[in-house]
């Protein structure tokens, strides 16, 4: 409704910084945007065996202690999945969770459904899964993120796995700033 006036800073900038607001009104201030401040990563390779069709954890999890209040979590996932049912017609869905809430979109799981013409059928692969997860984390404060599972058919011997056979699953964070 009226004109603004800003303050910019005293001081020259660094390359790769950008102007942002202050906390105090009308003043702008150098800030670092868009970097990469930490990696971490897990792996994961002890087998977990459902015949459920409620959503149960993958056993692969990895924490991370943010540097920086409002950082935004890069969340890559290569989870190893085994599904297998009697039967033709079969599915299960993975999801990503930040300690307890599904931070996983769109629709907030990945969805896998396979069927067959014969009477048995199996999958057997390592599947990628991403989220930037955005709600802002605390710096200092660890925060873990994890997988679940979970099986669409538990009739006709519906059984998944996660890590069969001992192979391994991975999880890297990257904090983002």
């Amino acid at each position: 409704a009226s004109d603004l006036e800003l303050k910019l800073p005293a001081t020259i900038g660094t390359a790769g910084q950008v102007l942002q607001n202050s906390s105090t009104a009308g003043t702008l201030e150098f800030a670092n945007t868009g970097k990469i401040l930490q990696v971490v990563e897990g792996t994961y390779s002890t087998e977990v065996d459902s015949t459920s069709s409620s959503w149960v954890d993958t056993g692969l999890s990895q924490a991370i202690t943010p540097l920086k209040t409002g950082s935004n979590i890069l969340v890559l996932v290569f989870q190893q999945i085994y599904c297998y049912r009697h039967d033709d017609g079969q599915g299960f869905a993975l999801k990503i969770l930040q300690d307890s809430t599904t931070r996983f979109n769109p629709a907030h799981t990945y969805e896998h459904y396979f069927s067959s013409d014969t009477a048995e059928l199996s999958v057997r692969q390592r599947f990628c899964l991403s989220t930037l997860d955005p709600h802002g984390v605390s710096a200092g404060t660890s925060t873990t993120y994890k997988i679940q599972m979970h099986l669409h058919q538990t009739s006709e011997s519906g059984n998944i796995k996660a890590q069969q056979g001992g192979a391994s699953s991975m999880m890297t964070l990257m904090e983002v700033a």
